[in-house]
């Protein structure tokens, strides 16, 4: 499927529930950017949309438990990382929702 593809079957609103909720297991990207406000939101018609909820937040929990767990943390330490693990997720979810790449 190529980029204008998956555009073409974001854009269609028979897959856009209350035009917020995406649902089109056709698409093959599991994070679309959303139809109205800015930002990406999740392809629930996607097989791999759980696992990739849950690695999302282990991406963003994850960093931030293990240096709580240290014991020896500052609010401003805990804020770095949770930035950069929200930064992270950011970077990942562009990508993602930028869609399948054309030839």
């Amino acid at each position: 499927m190529t980029r204008t593809e998956a555009e073409a079957l974001r854009n269609d609103p028979q897959y856009w529930h209350l035009s917020v909720v995406y649902k089109c297991a056709q698409d093959p990207r599991v994070i679309v950017r959303n139809l109205w406000i800015f930002g990406w939101t999740w392809n629930f018609g996607h097989k791999l949309v759980v696992p990739a909820i849950l690695a999302a937040i282990l991406v963003f929990l994850g960093p931030v438990y293990l240096l709580a767990a240290t014991g020896d943390v500052t609010p401003v330490t805990l804020l770095i990382v949770a930035t950069l693990s929200l930064t992270v997720i950011l970077m990942a979810a562009h990508h993602i929702a930028s869609g399948p790449r054309e030839h």
